[in-house]
């Protein structure tokens, strides 16, 4: 290669843009021994995901290749359920319930639009309520007899304010008899919605776990049984590595593992005397702490552009760069790394 790779610091967060997350060397050891060996695949992935199911309290779990292919697996499933020739053929005229009803302030893009994930299946996207507002209501308006499924994406990406809460989605799934699927890929705790009663359920396996790029699929076991027909349609273009597979089992395995937490408090009096600095929680409502400066958004742009010209390049959350603040994620940061950032900051506001 003629020209070097740049390294990053990776202040964004667990990003696909920068390669999600970094594996343990457990976990890459978990890869190496899958790639090494042959499996009789659905045999496999039969037992890692009955494992899946019993750690994490499930009804049933699939593997998938990344949370995105999930919404497309998610939504393929609930269109075609048992129907064979829909796997085969899921353009088909024949097949007349194809309606996904999502909030409208939850169809965003979270790097490709999540409407271009239902659409991938055939799905018709059918946004209910306003960019600031969806009521169980004007979700239930929109019900019909080509309604497939509803979609409901728990993310830092969505309009927060004025959403229903995922209580009132189960509730008037289940009133209306239609599956409910909820994207959760970023979240860390597992365990949270196994009292939910949500018939299929999206997590990645690269971001809270740490793992390879990889998805898990969790839910009811008829839901489940008809995310692993799309395997034999369009989920080909989606297949899960055995490799993959291997290290998101150890990765699963090690979830609970002590991880390094930064205290970023003393961090903010380096910052005092160049630009204004506080700590900022994540808007979805997970336990993450970010460090965080306000400047105006002509500066605030201008850094975010230097920091990432730089090498090390250094990516930051930018969400509300409009506003002037720019946060950087600590997770995947060491002392050293946090320091270099404190130092390229005051040297781009004292240039």
């Amino acid at each position: 290669m003629d020209n070097k790779i740049r390294s990053v610091i990776n202040a964004s967060g667990k990003m696909s843009i920068l390669g999600t997350s970094t594996v343990s060397d457990a976990v890459a050891s978990g890869m190496v021994f899958g790639a090494q060996h042959f499996f009789v695949m659905e045999e496999y992935l039969l037992q890692l995901e009955n494992y899946i199911a019993k750690t994490l309290n499930y009804d049933a779990a699939k593997i998938v290749a990344s949370a995105a292919s999930g919404i497309v697996t998610t939504t393929a499933a609930v269109i075609g359920r048992d129907d064979r020739s829909y796997t085969l053929n899921p353009f088909s005229h024949k097949t007349k319930r194809r309606e996904i009803i999502i909030p409208k302030g939850h169809n965003v893009n979270f790097g490709a639009p999540i409407e271009t994930m239902i659409e991938m299946a055939g799905g018709i996207v059918v946004e209910a309520g306003y960019a600031n507002e969806c009521t169980k209501d004007q979700i239930i308006a929109k019900i019909n007899e080509n309604t497939a499924g509803i979609l409901y994406i728990k993310s830092h990406h969505t309009v927060q304010k004025n959403m229903l809460e995922i209580e009132d989605a189960v509730a008037l799934a289940k009133e209306h008899g239609i599956p409910l699927i909820v994207d959760a890929a970023a979240e860390e705790d597992f365990e949270m919605y196994n009292t939910k009663d949500i018939d299929l359920l999206i997590f990645s396996g690269s971001k809270a776990l740490e793992g390879p790029s990889s998805g898990i699929l969790v839910g009811k076991e008829t839901m489940i049984k008809w995310t692993k027909h799309v395997d034999k349609g369009i989920g080909r273009a989606m297949k899960v590595t055995k490799e993959m597979a291997s290290g998101l089992l150890v990765a699963l395995d090690a979830r609970h593992e002590e991880k390094q937490v930064i205290d970023i408090e003393p961090y903010l009096s380096h910052l005092k005397d160049t630009v204004e600095a506080f700590i900022t929680k994540d808007p979805a409502g997970r336990e993450i702490y970010r460090l965080a400066i306000k400047t105006s958004p002509d500066k605030a742009r201008s850094l975010i552009q230097n920091l990432e010209e730089g090498n090390p390049a250094i990516y930051t959350r930018n969400y509300q760069s409009n506003q002037g603040i720019v946060e950087f994620d600590t997770r995947a940061l060491t002392p050293k790394d946090i320091e270099y950032i404190i130092h390229r900051i005051k040297e781009n506001f004292h240039e």
